[in-house]
């Protein structure tokens, strides 16, 4: 029998937070669905019972929780917390806690990309102000932004991203970063360069093809498509198969949406291209596994 009780859970919530951290195995805690909801909310308690800086395994694990959900105003949230938390002795650790926070608002959908904070100077004690991402990274300038990377730095700049000058950060830029990168130059218009879509792509294809789908990229998306769904195909050559993810569903929806642009004569080009991509793959696909499974029934024969 195991003990259900709340307290037992908070005790074995604490261990694990902590041994995670200091083993920084976070990840492999939050992908423990057994932990799920009722993990949620003891760590969120726990968080704010603990000192906010510098080691509080439960902010980092609420944190990696919400991002591995891809839920990134609660993430923006929990950062933000912290840092508010700190006040401004928080230093060098407080002005990463908001970047993170800009960085999760940056990367949540328009209608998600805000968070609540007590109003100041309102004459009701529970007052609220709104505040987007704009708000935060002005409140971030004020942080002395030198103490910033370069690319957190141009992510609060009103200006178009130095790709050139942040090359050699960006080669080697997480997913997230990426992602954030990609949704301010596609918000301000500004071109994508050839080599900064290669990385993402290497980084994490779905994610690069379904941003650049999301703001309005669909060529630049199918092409990468295309490319991603060549690169799965050769994967899976003999004599030994490597099946990987390929962005299939997204190609569905990016051959629906250059339907609508088959008037142009580069959209109906790559629209082809596309639809040509996809049904050479799934040929593929059909082949090695039925290759596979006659290789099944052979060993199952030969044993």
């Amino acid at each position: 029998m195991y003990c259900r009780c709340s307290c037992c859970g908070v005790a074995v919530l604490r261990v694990a937070c902590r041994g995670a951290a200091e083993r920084k195995q976070l990840g492999a805690l939050v992908a423990c669905g057994a932990l799920a909801a009722d993990a949620e909310r003891a760590a969120a308690a726990r968080a704010k019972l603990h000192d906010p800086h510098p080691h509080n395994p439960y902010y980092d694990f609420l944190y990696a929780l919400h991002v591995s959900r891809h839920h990134y105003r609660k993430a923006a949230a929990v950062m933000y917390e912290r840092a508010a938390r700190c006040g401004a002795e928080g230093g060098a650790a407080r002005r990463r806690w908001l970047a993170a926070a800009l960085t999760c608002l940056r990367l949540a959908r328009p209608e998600h990309a805000f968070l609540a904070r007590p109003a100041a100077h309102a004459p009701a004690a529970d007052a609220l102000q709104v505040i987007g991402p704009e708000d935060l990274a002005a409140e971030l300038r004020e942080e002395v932004p030198e103490s910033l990377d370069p690319v957190q730095q141009a992510l609060l700049r009103n200006e178009n991203i130095d790709f050139d000058a942040l090359y050699s950060m960006l080669k080697e830029a997480d997913v997230e970063t990426l992602l954030a990168v990609t949704k301010r130059a596609i918000s301000t218009g500004q071109f994508l360069p050839r080599w900064f879509l290669q990385r993402f792509m290497a980084a994490c294809a779905q994610t690069c093809v379904r941003a650049l789908l999301r703001g309005g990229r669909a060529l630049e998306a199918a092409e990468l498509c295309c490319e991603a769904l060549r690169d799965a195909a050769r994967a899976l050559r003999p004599p030994a198969p490597a099946p990987r993810a390929a962005p299939l569903a997204l190609a569905d929806l990016l051959l629906l949406e250059l339907r609508h642009h088959s008037h142009h004569p580069h959209a109906d080009k790559i629209y082809n291209e596309l639809k040509s991509v996809i049904e050479e793959y799934t040929k593929v696909i059909i082949r090695t596994s039925e290759n596979m499974k006659l290789a099944q029934i052979q060993n199952t024969v030969k044993n």
